[in-house]
C-alpha cells in the first residue's frame, strides 16, 4: 500500500519503492491531474519498451492521464545527459496551459532532481535556467 510520507502545498512525497504502476498513483488522487516527478512507472516503461504509441508533451510522457516528468524512461530521448529539472523547465516554459487546472505533484524520494523538478512543476520555483543541470 502506498503511504503519503509528507505533503507541502500540492506536492506529495510517497513511500519510496522500486516499482510503481499508474493505477497505484491514481488510487491516491483519483480526481486530480497528476504530475509524476523523477521516478518511473513500470507500466509506462513496459509500453515504451514494447514500442507502444505513448503521447508526449515535449520530452515528458503522458500515461493514463498523468504527466511523467522523469528522465529515467527507457527511451532514446533520455539516453543523453538530462535531468527531470530540465524536463520540468521545458514544460513550464513551453506549455503553461497545462498548469491551468488544479493538480498534484508526486515524488517518491527527495534528492535534488526530485525536489527541484517538483517545486518548478508546482509553480513554487519559477522556471529559471540557473536550476538546470
Amino acid at each position: 500500500m502506498i503511504k503519503i510520507e509528507q505533503q507541502y502545498e500540492n506536492i506529495y512525497l510517497i513511500s519510496e519503492k522500486t516499482r510503481y504502476e499508474a493505477r497505484e498513483i491514481k488510487s491516491l488522487f483519483p480526481d486530480n491531474k497528476i504530475f509524476i516527478c523523477d521516478f518511473a512507472l513500470s507500466d509506462l516503461n513496459t509500453a515504451i519498451l514494447n514500442d507502444a504509441e505513448v503521447e508526449k508533451i515535449d520530452q515528458c510522457f503522458v500515461w493514463q492521464d498523468m504527466i511523467c516528468v522523469d528522465h529515467h524512461a527507457p527511451h532514446e530521448s533520455m539516453s543523453k545527459k538530462i535531468s527531470s529539472v530540465n524536463l520540468a523547465y521545458d514544460l513550464r516554459i513551453n506549455h503553461p496551459e497545462i498548469f491551468a487546472d488544479d493538480f498534484v505533484v508526486v515524488i517518491n524520494h527527495a534528492d535534488t532532481d526530485s525536489l527541484l523538478s517538483a517545486l518548478m512543476i508546482a509553480g513554487i520555483f519559477e522556471p529559471d535556467q540557473k536550476w538546470l543541470f
